[in-house]
């Protein structure tokens, strides 16, 4: 809409028209402060201002009244800085401080700080390969680093010096080692998984099994040992048997083709057999038993000595066994056993030199019985001879007496 009229006055219209030139609407002053829009019926119809297009200056309307109390009227360029932008500016660094003294460093297209604005001493450091490649003569006013080992030098005006403070990190004699590859190798001490996967082999123990001692078997060499053993229970021996101490028992033998040879050699010791003793079959003794001949003497057994006389019938019809008697009351039994078949009738007397029948007479029946016994009293003790007396007429025949002595 455009206005027509720029003037009017208090109950005066001002007739407005459209774009389009319609007219009819009036806008009506009532007071000095109010308008009212009249249709062209003349009723009060609502303003909508829309694209309206004022020339002149409206008197009468404040800044406040159109919603704007708060501005001033000064045009973008002239509008001065906002407390909420200063506050934003405070924040920020002066430009002029880039690059200038007391100021800030700047980056170059790098993102490092260009050399113009480092200290001299920070340009001037020199990189060579070791201490050898360093130039001959130094600058003093120039760090000097060997790459192979980290180091850095100055020159003292004739030589170069490592610098006091250096430490260097690396894999040498001369260096530090890193401190988290330190960490790590002091952590893997306390590992016990085999983190390596070590081999049994690997540490000398290739042909060991994983058994606990109790579980170990009997080893090759073990068992051989074993078989050189006899048992505790029941042992069976072979060959020559050495009896240092302790008892031997002889079991049967339970093949009458082979006999059990018994060496005995005590020293000066004595052996002693503390049971009784029944042996079945020949005992063959050679040497001296307690001192005496066995051939001579006899055997000690059970504290009595034992005369043994084998004869035949072709030997001399009276013979003199030549044991000594041991006084006493005591009844001993004369063992005979016969060796040789008698043949023809025949007797055997025992007695001593005073007394030819005083032990017994061994019978025809009783030699051919093949052994028995004959009671003796030892009252006699004054009797060194004990004698044997053969009657009748055999043609052959053998036997043997075992008489106690003293």
């Amino acid at each position: 809409m455009s206005v027509n009229r720029t003037q009017g006055g208090l109950g005066r219209d001002v007739n407005l028209k459209d774009d389009q030139g319609n007219g009819g609407v009036r806008l009506y002053a009532t007071s000095t402060t109010e308008l009212k829009l009249l249709d062209p019926s003349g009723n009060e119809a609502d303003l909508e201002l829309k694209d309206i297009d004022v020339s002149g200056t409206a008197t009468g309307i404040t800044k406040a009244m159109v919603g704007l109390g708060n501005c001033d009227n000064t045009s973008d360029a002239n509008k001065p800085v906002s407390t909420a932008q200063q506050t934003a500016l405070d924040l920020k660094a002066n430009l002029s401080l880039k690059g200038a003294d007391n100021g800030l460093a700047e980056l170059d297209g790098n993102g490092t700080v260009p050399a113009s604005q480092l200290p001299s001493y920070v340009d001037d450091v020199l990189e060579y390969a070791n201490l050898a490649a360093f130039p001959s003569t130094g600058e003093s006013a120039k760090i000097y680093v060997a790459l192979n080992t980290n180091l850095t030098y100055r020159w003292s005006g004739s030589s170069y010096v490592s610098t006091p403070t250096s430490l260097a990190l690396g894999e040498t004699s001369a260096t530090a080692y890193r401190g988290d590859r330190g960490k790590i190798a002091y952590d893997h001490t306390f590992l016990t998984n085999n983190p390596h996967s070590v081999t049994k082999a690997q540490v000398g123990l290739g042909n060991c099994d994983n058994t606990s001692d109790a579980d170990k078997p009997v080893s090759t060499a073990g068992q051989t040992a074993l078989d050189l053993k006899a048992n505790l229970a029941t042992p069976d021996f072979t060959g020559q048997v050495d009896l240092v101490s302790g008892a031997l028992t002889i079991k049967d033998n339970a093949s009458a083709s082979s006999k059990v040879t018994m060496n005995f050699d005590t020293g000066t010791g004595v052996l002693s057999i503390d049971k009784n003793t029944h042996v079945t079959g020949n005992i063959t003794l050679s040497g001296n038993v307690d001192g005496r001949d066995v051939a001579a003497d006899g055997v000690v057994l059970d504290a009595h000595k034992w005369r043994s006389v084998s004869f035949t019938s072709s030997d001399s019809a009276t013979g003199n066994i030549g044991a000594e008697l041991k006084s006493g009351a005591a009844t001993f039994a004369v063992k005979y056993k016969v060796t040789e078949s008698w043949d023809g009738s025949a007797t055997i007397t025992i007695g001593t030199a005073s007394n030819a029948s005083l032990y017994g007479t061994i019978s025809n029946d009783d030699l051919q019985s093949g052994q028995g016994t004959i009671d003796m009293v030892e009252v006699f003790g004054s009797d060194t001879q004990v004698k044997y007396t053969v009657t009748g007429s055999p043609s052959q025949g053998g036997i043997k007496l075992v008489i106690p002595t003293a």
